[in-house]
């Protein structure tokens, strides 16, 4: 049963046409697509239209499924699916909160009020229950509206230009045209809207706004802005203010309203307020894109500066493991420097070495001053950096605040006794834990899991920038232990084989002083301090030589691991390039076309191998395991046999 004509589906792309104001050319033409070639296109002298991609699709997919099966995967793919970017997009920034699927749609003032628990109880506010409100809706969707959708989302993307580039920018135009679509105010619209009206009104005052931002028109002609990258409003910029309902608040009209108000000396007073969209009702808001002030809406959300401050913003915890723990096994093994003149100190043993953790803390306190520097202090990321940044002030109090106290009292003939002790010992034990914290656990994540975290308030980040594939427990765990060794190895060696082999240099060079030396420029302050210089130099050697091991180490646990890994697929490492590639051809033979589904077996290999590239299905694949629109492209066995016999005019005999 086909759900859906061809007449039918051509009317719907009509009908769209009419009432958004598509251009008709647009509509029709289908230039660009990757399904057929300029030649063809040219030779063949047809004008494939909107709605006939559609069929392609739909035809593809038909051909491997029923018909109600393919328009429900295709609608899946494009809108309703757990994969379509505009289903992600809409829960991301929370419109399910006050749009309950056929409900008042309205994401403003309203929906930033039931997130504090005004008028709505938990289960119409949690995620769950809006995703299955949402699957609900679209199982009792007809398959005339996932048509319509489709053809919906396919015209508004065909005419977006730019916009292409800000995709959760158009899922946004998308939800106000479907919002729009279904209003008595459009289905009662006789007359159609002018042609052209969606580029003219929703399309060209985006386009406007980001071709400013980079070029400016000079003697008639556009030319680039001497502007830097941090200083330009780009398509990252303007697609992240989609992601939050904040973002979407900013969204106003180029209207003036004054309000006037009275002071508290009884003085009249007014100010104008414009007007947002999301305060407007949501049939009406697709007719006011023209009216849209975008240069109030859009701002900064990252300052892409090129700074060294990003080797502290991005690889703290690298600085944190490497700076910290050679603190803690040079500082432990050099009594020498810090010791009272009365004798050893544990006490001060123990603080110093904990001094590591005030170096752990000091180097995240700089890493989070430099990361406000790339973040607009109007963005909501700055008081989860402020929130973190005063964290980690208590903490360098704890890690070097006792240090103060156990250095004065143990330098007096009495010592400080068991109480400085204490206070070493427990500083050093609180040291190793945020050292260990800030090396382990990435500084995003504290306070606010954007990653992990089951709030709403991170649900987009999780989408579009924490969105990436989870490890098996197996692939983790082999994760892990790779890096166990690695800095297993480096820890155990660097600790007997630079610091414990650099305790007697510290030893003997520590207070040296050079006697009956003088130089020409500056005396005798630089050759008798030369000891001390030095030994700074052969810190700093150390330092280096401390990074360096776990470099070494990496490659050797490395080396091991793809060694073991080629094992057990079943490769040699000892089997050259040569003799791999050369094999291609067989290896192809034998796991796509040579199978035991197959009844006939073909020869010869090489020849028919050399005809898979041709084909390639452009059509979407069968299966719920490649749903995604980006799985489309696959090898079509029967196609490729179908191709090799056309070009040898021959049946390829059979083995």
């Amino acid at each position: 049963m086909i759900p859906l004509s061809k007449e039918e589906i051509e009317d719907i792309f009509l009908d769209l046409q009419q009432k958004f104001g598509f251009q008709r050319d647009s509509m029709r033409n289908m230039v660009g697509y990757d399904h057929y070639s300029s030649f063809h296109l040219g030779a063949c002298g047809l004008q494939f239209r909107q709605f006939d991609f559609t069929m392609q699709l739909l035809d593809s997919r038909a051909s491997r499924m029923s018909p109600n099966q393919a328009l429900l995967t295709l609608h899946a793919d494009y809108i309703g699916g757990q994969h379509a970017n505009y289903r992600k997009w809409y829960f991301a920034a929370q419109l399910d909160l006050d749009d309950a699927v056929g409900h008042t749609q309205n994401p403003g003032l309203q929906r930033l009020r039931s997130k504090r628990g005004g008028g709505r109880n938990h289960s119409e506010k949690s995620l769950s229950s809006a995703l299955e409100r949402w699957r609900q809706a679209m199982n009792n969707m007809s398959q005339y509206d996932r048509m319509r959708q489709i053809a919906l989302y396919l015209l508004c993307w065909g005419e977006a230009a730019q916009v292409r580039f800000v995709p959760e920018c158009l899922c946004f135009i998308f939800k106000c045209a479907d919002d729009y679509y279904r209003s008595p105010e459009c289905q009662n619209r006789i007359d159609p809207v002018p042609e052209g009206l969606y580029l003219r009104a929703v399309i060209k005052p985006l386009y406007r706004f980001i071709r400013d931002q980079g070029y400016e028109a000079v003697d008639g002609k556009f030319v680039r802005r001497e502007r830097d990258h941090d200083r330009i409003i780009g398509y990252d910029d303007v697609n992240q203010l989609f992601w939050y309902p904040e973002g979407i608040a900013r969204i106003v009209l180029i209207d003036k309203v004054w309000l006037p108000f009275m002071t508290r000396t009884n003085r009249c007073l007014s100010s104008f307020y414009q007007t947002r969209l999301v305060d407007i009702p949501p049939a009406q808001r697709f007719m006011r894109f023209d009216r849209i002030d975008w240069n109030r809406a859009f701002f900064k959300t990252y300052y892409e500066k090129r700074s060294f401050g990003h080797l502290l913003v991005n690889f703290n915890r690298i600085w944190v493991i490497h700076i910290s723990l050679f603190w803690f096994y040079t500082a432990y093994n050099s009594p020498t420097i810090y010791q009272p003149k009365r004798g050893h100190s544990s006490a001060l043993t123990w603080s110093a070495t904990a001094l590591g953790g005030a170096v752990a803390t000091l180097i995240m306190i700089l890493a989070t001053l430099a990361e406000f520097s790339y973040i607009p202090t109007t963005w909501n990321n700055t008081s989860h950096l402020t929130r973190r940044l005063l964290f980690l002030l208590v903490t360098l109090a704890l890690t070097a605040g006792p240090t103060f106290y156990v250095a004065i009292v143990e330098n007096q003939d009495g010592g400080g006794g068991s109480l400085a002790l204490i206070l070493g010992i427990a500083q050093f034990f609180i040291s190793v834990a945020a050292t260990l914290l800030f090396g382990i656990m990435p500084s995003g994540r504290m306070f606010g899991d954007r990653v992990a975290s089951k709030s709403r308030k991170y649900l987009a980040s999780q989408t579009f920038t924490a969105s990436y594939p989870i490890l098996h427990s197996q692939a983790r765990l082999g994760s892990v232990f790779l890096w166990f060794l690695v800095f297993g190895c480096k820890f155990t060696e660097s600790y007997f084989f630079l610091t414990l082999a650099f305790r007697d240099p510290i030893r003997a060079m520590a207070g040296m002083k050079v006697q009956n030396c003088h130089e020409k420029l500056f005396g005798d302050s630089l050759c008798r301090n030369h000891a001390i210089f030095t030994l700074t130099i052969m810190f700093i050697m150390d330092l280096v030589l401390f990074f360096l091991d776990t470099f070494l180490w990496y490659i050797i646990w490395n080396t091991v691991y793809s060694i073991a890994r080629s094992f057990m697929l079943g490769l040699s490492i000892w089997t050259p390039w040569r003799d791999i590639y050369a094999r291609l051809p067989k290896r192809i033979y034998a796991k796509i076309l040579a199978t035991s589904d197959l009844e006939v077996r073909y020869k010869p290999k090489v020849r028919l191998v050399i005809y898979l590239p041709s084909s390639i299905d452009i059509t979407p694949l069968a299966g719920p395991c490649f749903s995604d629109l980006e799985c489309d492209h696959h090898f079509d066995v029967s196609r490729a046999l179908a191709v090799h016999r056309s070009r040898t005019k021959t049946s390829l005999p059979s083995g």
